[in-house]
């Protein structure tokens, strides 16, 4: 069986007791949200969860700042902001026991264009192993998540290159074909990603857009036979978060994966 965990963008005493009875962690989104990070509201917030979370015996991982954050940007004071806030990210979860985070890398294509590519890879080098000394001095694990790179090439050279045992890879499973056109199948997305692989968002699209429904969903237009069965020849199994926005949508692939796995 994998560890399963839901994405959930606020905590309740209610949630987590439901979430313990299923034996389910927890991925927290909420303080990925700019929103969510107003100074004068930030650390009420992160006592109250930390709080909630004491007693909590599930998994916890957090998703960390991803919107409008261009690491690779040609302004300096645009890569600082960057690095501010992914760095924020790091400490808030640590405040909340969270020795996992999910970061995007936020590729955006240009025309093909080798050069750019190169310089894209490179930055993104330099910018993780920043970050991936600063996770290690707390014991967190950066994983970083594919949103619109075409192949697993993009991620696993980033990875393979810095070797760090702070940095890990998370599979976005619906990214893979609602923001490209490549149509690799997730089991080689997954043979791609190599032991790097570490953490998988579970959710399918029916093509076009990031819709977020259950794996299962009948619309899907993702084939998840050959992906489990290439994560269970895995040697350390990657666990799978649930990631999708309607409790319809979190029934349907909780009870799919208990009907897999039990």
């Amino acid at each position: 069986m994998f560890e399963i965990l839901v994405d959930v963008p606020q905590l309740t005493a209610e949630l987590l007791s439901d979430l313990s009875a299923r034996n389910i962690g927890v991925e927290l989104s909420h303080f990925a949200l700019p929103e969510n990070l107003a100074p004068q509201h930030l650390d009420k917030k992160v006592s109250q969860y930390a709080a909630l979370l004491k007693d909590f015996k599930g998994d916890k991982t957090a998703h960390g700042a991803f919107y409008d954050l261009n690491i690779v940007s040609r302004e300096p004071k645009i890569r600082q902001v960057c690095f501010e806030r992914m760095v924020e990210s790091l400490v808030i979860a640590d405040s909340l026991g969270m020795k996992e985070v999910v970061f995007h890398t936020n590729y955006k294509a240009a025309a093909n264009d080798k050069d750019w590519q190169r310089r894209w890879l490179g930055m993104q080098v330099d910018y993780w192993g920043r970050i991936a000394e600063i996770a290690a001095e707390h014991g967190q694990v950066c994983l970083l998540e594919n949103t619109t790179e075409p192949s697993p090439d993009y991620l696993f050279y980033i990875a393979d290159q810095l070797r760090h045992e702070s940095i890990k890879i998370c599979l976005d499973t619906g990214h893979t074909r609602c923001f490209t056109n490549t149509n690799i199948g997730l089991g080689d997305w997954a043979a791609g990603l190599g032991d790097y692989l570490a953490c998988i968002h579970l959710h399918t699209n029916r093509g076009t857009k990031d819709e977020h429904l259950a794996f299962n969903h009948p619309e899907g237009v993702l084939d998840f036979a050959p992906f489990f069965g290439y994560l269970e020849k895995m040697p350390a199994r990657p666990k799978i978060v649930i990631e999708v926005k309607t409790r319809a949508d979190y029934e349907a692939s909780y009870q799919g994966l208990r009907a897999m796995y039990s």
